[in-house]
């Protein structure tokens, strides 16, 4: 098992287009592997100037702000393979401009959050990964129905 802090920068920009003249990333993560215990933390920030009608060249910038923390812990069998359990909490605020409708109307960001917690077996490490999780979250905008939740099995096989 693994033991380290790794710290990242995320950074991206995408040129004019018909709706933005401006879209752009920037963000920072940290991962802290103590044996078998990771830890991931990461905030970005999602600017963009978006036109107000494609026939005319006003923009209006926005800014909205995506945290997300997530928890894991790792037991590796004797075969190789590895149970992993995991939670995570994610949430998505709107620029500031629009936070009495929970709703970016130009990029159609939603004032959200969302918890997961779930188990992973890891066949091949990160090979073959079978997962079972369980999500529970809010959409403000849709008010107190805005409540959602699921449970979803995955396969994922990387090459």
């Amino acid at each position: 098992m693994r033991k380290g802090i790794s710290l990242g920068a995320n950074a991206t920009y995408q040129k004019e287009t018909e709706l933005f003249s401006d879209n752009s990333v920037m963000g920072f993560d940290m991962q802290v592997n103590y044996g078998p215990l990771d830890f991931l933390a990461e905030y970005n920030w999602l600017y963009r100037k978006n036109r107000l009608d494609i026939s005319n060249h006003e923009f209006i910038p926005t800014t909205d702000r995506m945290l997300t923390l997530k928890a894991g812990w790792n037991w590796l069998r004797d075969n190789g393979r590895i149970w992993q359990i995991v939670t995570m909490y994610s949430n998505e605020i709107v620029d500031a401009a629009f936070s009495n409708q929970d709703l970016n109307p130009y990029t159609r960001a939603q004032s959200q959050y969302l918890w997961e917690a779930g188990v992973n077996y890891l066949i091949m490490r990160d090979k073959l990964k079978l997962g079972l999780h369980y999500f529970n979250g809010n959409r403000y905008r849709f008010g107190p129905t805005g409540n959602y939740e699921y449970v979803n099995a995955s396969v994922q096989f990387m090459m």
